[in-house]
Formats: structure tokens, sequence, C-alpha cells
């Protein structure tokens, strides 16, 4: 049953011609032969086997010891120790690699063109050359921003910054950047919507023919906008790349984790081809539920010090609401609220009422925080 046929064809017949190619490079089974698990954990297992052996003759036979010697000892530890050390090792290099392959991957979809009927003919017109998503994101963010931006506080985003607060706009740096978000994120709240409206669009059935094309477009521009938005939002009260605090309080910590924390749902939606749907919805729960636990040490131990505002506490505890509901989207999940429910309530509606509500919101709070 597909009640929301009608949003699905238009939504795939707004932009007919849009397509993005797969990240290219990002393959799971690669992967996992680059990490070499099976011979890492046999290594493992010897070392342990063997420090096992010798602490099980000593306990037999205590008085071994002094025949079996604290050097023998110390060597069967080492090669436990060295074994952890190598599978850390293989961890680390295998997640750069992956970073690595990903960022690159992104750069290769973001040079990939695209035809829009009318616009695209206008861009190459104007500029000689063929749109790419890097081009259109670039528009679809800057064009609105500025718009925006200037209703709503007279002027152009950023052309205060790096001045004294006399010579700019008579804001500190931290009520620009918050500006500058709030701008942003109203874009960013528009287009989180389709987004949301494109979920809603398939029922827990999802067929693959039935995904509108705009889809992989509108998922890579929430995305670039929530990169994006994580480097505005930088928590120093100077901006980005001010580090102010060489000792901060727990407060402070709780806040830059908090902040961390946020870039791994849109880094976690470029990996779909290594992670399924439903992990990435399970892994931005985490997250989500990691930052919110910090938004609330940030709240308990920095508005007594004045570290955080009640509005920016606001912000640390809701932004990540979103995130924290995203598993009720894992398929089994989904689809047993969707029968349970006689197929009236999908959970993506609770999730775009959330989102409609936070991604709103959570820039409000941040700039009514930033001018306290």
């Amino acid at each position: 049953m597909h009640h929301n046929w009608f949003l699905t064809k238009v939504l795939d017949h707004v932009t007919p011609s849009f397509s993005l190619k797969a990240i290219p490079g990002l393959d799971a089974s690669s992967f996992l032969d680059t990490l070499d698990l099976q011979n890492t954990i046999s290594q493992l297992q010897n070392a342990g086997q063997d420090l096992l052996g010798f602490l099980q003759e000593i306990f037999a036979d205590p008085g071994s010891f002094a025949t079996l010697g604290i050097v023998d000892l110390l060597q069967a530890a080492q090669s436990l120790l060295l074994a952890l050390v190598d599978l850390i090792g293989s961890l680390i290099k295998t997640f750069l690699s992956l970073i690595q392959t990903i960022l690159a991957g992104i750069m290769d979809v973001l040079e990939d063109s695209v035809d829009i009927p009318l616009i695209g003919t206008l861009f190459e017109f104007l500029t000689g050359e063929d749109m790419d998503v890097l081009a259109l994101g670039t528009l679809m963010i800057a064009v609105p921003l500025y718009l925006i931006y200037d209703i709503l506080f007279d002027g152009l985003p950023f052309s205060g910054l790096g001045e004294p607060p006399a010579a700019g706009l008579g804001m500190s740096a931290a009520q620009q950047w918050a500006n500058a978000n709030l701008a942003l994120g109203i874009v960013n709240w528009g287009a989180s919507a389709v987004s949301d409206l494109i979920t809603l669009a398939e029922t827990p059935v999802v067929n693959p023919d039935e995904v509108p094309g705009i889809a992989p477009v509108i998922s890579m521009f929430t995305n670039i906008l929530a990169l994006s938005m994580q480097i505005i939002s930088w928590p120093d009260p100077n901006g980005f790349p001010f580090v102010s605090d060489e000792s901060p309080s727990l407060a402070q910590i709780a806040v830059w984790f908090s902040w961390a924390v946020n870039w791994g749902p849109p880094l976690i939606s470029y990996a779909s081809k290594v992670v399924s749907d439903d992990a990435q919805a399970v892994i931005k729960t985490i997250l989500g539920s990691a930052g919110m636990i910090s938004g609330i040490v940030a709240a308990i131990e920095g508005l007594p010090s004045n570290v955080v505002t009640g509005a920016g506490a606001a912000d640390l505890i809701v932004a990540p609401l979103s995130s924290v509901l995203a598993w009720l989207l894992v398929s089994a999940v989904r689809q047993e609220i969707w029968e349970s429910s006689d197929l009236i309530f999908d959970p993506a509606y609770l999730i775009f009422v959330v989102d409609l509500i936070v991604n709103l919101a959570g820039p409000i709070l941040n700039a009514i925080s930033a001018a306290e």
C-alpha cells in the first residue's frame, strides 16, 4: 500500500534529469580485507594462550617461577600487548583510509554534472561551464543565505569578522557567527523538510523504483548544509578557528564534545555504500544520545558558572533530538509500528514534526545565546 503515491510522483518530476553517481571506492568487502580481522584475532589468541599457559604453570607450581623467570613472563605479556597494538594500529589505519576514500569520493560526486531544465542552460550561458553538483550546492546555499541574512540583519554575512565590534556591525564575533548560522539554519530547515517529505513518500515497504530521483541531491545538499553549520557553530566565543581556553572546565569540554559528536550524522550519510541505512540510523541514535547527554552535563555544570546561557543549554540538549529518534526509521522497527497501527502511523511523521521544530529552534536558540 503506497499512501503517498501522489507526493512521490510530484517530487520525482520537479527536476526529472537529476542524478548522482555513487561515491566510488567504498567497498565493504575491501574494507574488511584491509582490516584483516581474522589474522589479527589469531595473533591475539596465540599471545593470550602463551600468557595463560605461563600463568597456569605458575599457579600450579609456584616454585617453577624461579625456573621460568620474569623474562618469560614479560615476553608473554609483550606478545599480547604487541598484538593489541597491531589491532589498534590496523583499526586506525583502516579508519583513516575509509575517511580518505569517502572524502575523495565526495569530491568526485561534487564534480558530477547535473542537468536541470532552464537553470542548467542559464548557468552555462552565464559561466560558459556545465553545472556540476558543487556549483549547484554553492548556489543553493549562497543565494538564500545572503537573501535571508540581508532581510534579518540588513547586511552581508561574515562582513564584520576580523574587525573590532565598533568597526563592524556593533556585534561580537560570536554574534556574527550565530547570525550567519541562523540564516543558514533557515535554509537547512526548508531543505530538511523536503528530505523528510521524500522519506514520507516512501511507505515502510520501500520500493527502490519509487524513490524520487531528486532524493540523492536533497540528501547531498542537506549534508553539505549540516557540515557548513558545524563550522559556523564553532564553540569558541571568538569563532572559527580559535580555541581560547587551554585548560577548559568540565562544562566547556562537554560543549566541545557535543559539537564534535554532531559531525557524525552527515559524515555517516556519505558512507552509504559501506554502512546500510539501518546501521546508519542506529549509529546516529548512539551519536545523538551521546550529544544529548553531554549537553545535559554542559547545562548542569555550565549554567551556574555562566559558561553556557539558558538558551545555549536548551540548544545543546534539544539539537540532537532528531538523531536520537533515528532508530525509529530502522526498517524492522518502522514496519512494526506501521503495521501495529493498522497502516495509519508512520514513524517518519514524528521525525518530520521533530525536524520542523528542532531545525529551526536550534539556530534561533544559538543566536539568542550569542546575544546574551
